[in-house]
């Protein structure tokens, strides 16, 4: 899946998280580092930024040795205040609100 607000901040010592970066392209493992965090772009910000700053696809899938132990992760997740305006792709002016629950709509009718 991807994000769908702006940024995700994820911070977990265990290895296990797989990023997509090609459509077609393998599953590679995010290196984890303690103490350190590991940022998502969101499908928001990526709307918001026209593409320049990218929502990464990922999924968890712990490495064979890990996979009987237990795993911890402490996740922040931002969204756009709903009130916040931006131009949508027709150039119409929408609001961060707007946009999260057409998107969220959308994945609701898949």
């Amino acid at each position: 899946h991807t994000d769908l607000g702006c940024l995700s901040l994820l911070f977990h010592a265990e290895a296990g998280l797989q990023v997509r970066l090609r459509e077609a392209g393998p599953w590679e493992h995010v290196q984890t580092r303690r103490g350190l965090a590991i940022v998502n772009v969101g499908e928001t910000l990526q709307f918001m930024s026209n593409g320049s700053l990218r929502s990464v696809l990922h999924r968890v899938a712990p490495l064979a040795q890990h996979i009987l132990q237990e795993r911890f992760t402490v996740g922040y997740f931002m969204r756009a205040e709903n009130t916040a305006s931006f131009l949508g792709r027709e150039g119409e002016n929408t609001t961060a609100g707007s946009w999260h629950d057409d998107k969220l709509k959308a994945y609701q009718l898949k």
